[in-house]
């Protein structure tokens, strides 16, 4: 099957590419800054998605028999507290491992484009 591309779309590609290409070396280069502030910024979400969770439970008055559901809501906006106030433990393996997703999903892309 032949990938028929126009200007348009070929250009957006190379662009997009070129975007992630070059996103994935400034976050494997420069990884002490930005990643504990994208770590912080997940733990955040984690915490007010757990929040929200938690507020629809109660509005909904789930019976004790459902306890297992407050488990869940609870320990996922435990995790998401430790991920905002301790990013250090996950920003070691976390900025290397997305750097190298990034390169590789823009390596691909380009080479699906030179195709």
């Amino acid at each position: 099957m032949k990938t028929i591309y126009s200007v348009q779309s070929y250009r957006a590609s190379i662009i997009r590419d070129a975007v992630f290409f070059i996103l994935g070396l400034i976050l494997a280069i420069y990884q002490s800054a930005i990643i504990e502030n994208c770590v912080r910024f997940v733990g955040a979400a984690v915490v007010l998605v757990s929040g929200i969770s938690a507020y629809k439970l109660i509005k909904m008055n789930v019976n004790k028999s459902q306890s297992i559901i407050w488990i869940g809501v609870v320990a996922a906006l435990l995790f998401g507290l430790f991920i905002f106030f301790m990013p250090q433990v996950f920003t070691g393996f976390l900025a290397v491992l997305f750097g190298l997703l990034l390169l590789w999903g823009g390596a691909l892309q380009l080479i699906t484009l030179i195709r």
